[in-house]
């Protein structure tokens, strides 16, 4: 029986002793669209679908124990989370979002905590625990229902009639810019009974805040989020430039904050990673408007300095992968890579053919 195994660095890197040869042990029809990742303990296993279901299945032979449903859910691909004996689930809809803590034994819900924002192809991470606090991140702001779809994904920027910019529910990456009520937000809820104790909002620095990711590590937590080409688009309209996106460290206990850079972030459809005193950042977009390269950068995480800039990749999307000796990241429609742990150069690359 295969427990969960608390990564909260966002590695997707842990050795659990498994060798071939494997077989199959079960299988099970999944009802509903399930893009991410499910997530294992106290002997079963747990799927969030993206239209609001919840299932929980016997780990050793795919049984069903106990489903829930909220409808109102729309496209939401988050994850799971197990937590000694609770499950937490974001789940997103237009009329409303929660974190909705569940009994993993039985799927009762226990509590639940609104948040904003939308879904989308990015906050599919699940949230952290830190001591007694769920932490989560999000963008706030209003919301269109639709989106204009162009030849991949929609438009992140809805017009209103009164010509007002607004935030699509369901938008894309490639077009990377957020309306200006858009807050960058990070949450934390008492875990025992959904209250929340803090909330931190990054507005002075830009709008955005769907494109983010957060990690632990050594007591710390780190936020890392794209604002979009924000700096170009103010140059553009004769306004003083801001910045394109953020990394800070933060004391998960009250959200106060240890250092800020404007310099290294993700963008768009990423995550950060932490282990062993470095954050890696990845790069599904330029870091800036009219740059052809995307990095991978490393960090350094007593003060955000930049360790090393990865030789130029095509894309670097969701979490960057961190083991004892190798670095690897996901690529969509382009090549996979490998890198060096310790300077960043691409020791090898290979393509996994998604379309």
């Amino acid at each position: 029986r295969q427990m969960c195994i608390r990564d909260w660095g966002c590695t997707n890197a842990k050795d659990q002793g498994i060798e071939p040869p494997l077989r199959m042990r079960w299988i099970r029809r999944n009802e509903g669209s399930v893009k991410h990742i499910p997530v294992c303990g106290g002997g079963r296993m747990y799927n969030h679908t993206a239209e609001g279901q919840i299932i929980a299945v016997e780990q050793e032979t795919g049984r069903l124990l106990w489903r829930r449903y909220w409808p109102g859910v729309y496209l939401s691909f988050t994850s799971p989370l197990y937590h000694e004996e609770k499950l937490l689930v974001p789940q997103a809809g237009i009329n409303g979002s929660m974190l909705r803590c569940l009994d993993a034994a039985t799927g009762e819900l226990l509590w639940e905590a609104p948040w904003t924002g939308s879904p989308s192809w990015s906050r599919q991470f699940p949230p952290v625990i830190h001591k007694n606090l769920a932490i989560y991140a999000s963008g706030s702001g209003e919301l269109a229902p639709g989106g204009s779809e162009k030849a991949f994904g929609w438009r992140n920027l809805q017009e209103t009639p009164d010509g007002k910019e607004v935030m699509g529910f369901i938008y894309s990456h490639n077009n990377p810019y957020y309306p200006v009520d858009n807050h960058p937000l990070i949450w934390a809820w008492d875990l025992d009974t959904g209250e929340l104790v803090w909330k931190k909002d990054f507005i002075e620095h830009g709008s955005g805040g769907n494109d983010c990711g957060i990690a632990m590590m050594d007591g710390k937590l780190y936020y890392s989020t794209f604002f979009g080409y924000q700096a170009e688009k103010r140059k553009r309209r004769g306004l003083p430039a801001g910045t394109n996106g953020i990394t800070a460290s933060l004391n998960p206990e009250t959200g106060e904050v240890n250092w800020l850079s404007k310099d290294y972030f993700v963008t768009a459809g990423c995550t950060v990673t932490a282990k062993d005193g470095r954050l890696y950042l990845g790069c599904f977009y330029q870091a800036r408007e009219g740059v052809e390269d995307r990095f991978i950068y490393c960090l350094d995480e007593k003060d955000g300095s930049l360790v090393w800039q990865s030789d130029p990749v095509p894309s670097a999307i969701n979490v960057v992968s961190v083991g004892e000796k190798f670095i690897v990241s996901n690529a969509i429609r382009s090549q996979c890579h490998v890198f060096d742990k310790e300077t960043g150069k691409i020791a090898y690359a290979f393509r996994l053919d998604y379309e």
